[in-house]
């Protein structure tokens, strides 16, 4: 019985070293990821980007069930909520630093797919004129379409495509600790 109430007591494992933990992995296996899409002509196949938050998912959810594991099964939906948040956001800055230094030092022909792809989807589209399409372009190649802009655009959806995995996965592996009466 004592042993019990101890463990019930014991001081709860943090989130924090386990999302960095998670974030590190998953932002390593996302460079890695990408290299092989960008090296097999992959580029732009949809059912590959699917697969791609597969990876974040399943990252997630081992940092979540390891989190459970370290305390007594026990997870909030806001601890996890907030595991996968941190996770997300680091494997974002992986990323992100991996696009800027891939895009201005080793190759650039992302930038140059993601312009044609833009362009094309927009003419096949046919509710965008060509000027419209030209002043678009224009912009995108400006800011979006750089080392840096495409960088932050990777940090910033990282992050955001995180919290929506984080939340989903949270809600399916949460258990709230049992209240004694």
């Amino acid at each position: 019985m004592e042993d019990n109430l101890l463990d019930y007591q014991q001081e709860p494992v943090s989130s924090k070293s386990i999302a960095i933990k998670y974030g590190l992995i998953l932002g390593v296996v996302n460079i890695i990821f990408t290299l092989i899409i960008l090296y097999t002509g992959l580029l732009g196949n949809t059912i590959i980007g699917f697969l791609g938050y597969g990876i974040y998912f399943a990252f997630l959810f081992l940092g979540m069930k390891e989190f459970k594991g370290d305390n007594n099964g026990v997870m909030t939906f806001g601890k996890g909520f907030g595991l996968g948040t941190l996770a997300s956001l680091i494997a974002g800055l992986f990323m992100c630093v991996f696009f800027y230094v891939y895009l201005s030092f080793i190759d650039d022909y992302l930038l140059t797919f993601m312009l044609d792809f833009t362009v094309t989807q927009l003419e096949e589209s046919g509710t965008v004129d060509q000027n419209a399409i030209d002043m678009a372009m224009s912009i995108y190649e400006d800011y979006l379409f750089t080392p840096l802009g495409y960088s932050i655009l990777a940090l910033v959806s990282g992050f955001f495509v995180g919290m929506i995995i984080s939340l989903i996965t949270a809600a399916i592996t949460k258990k709230n600790p049992e209240v004694p009466y």
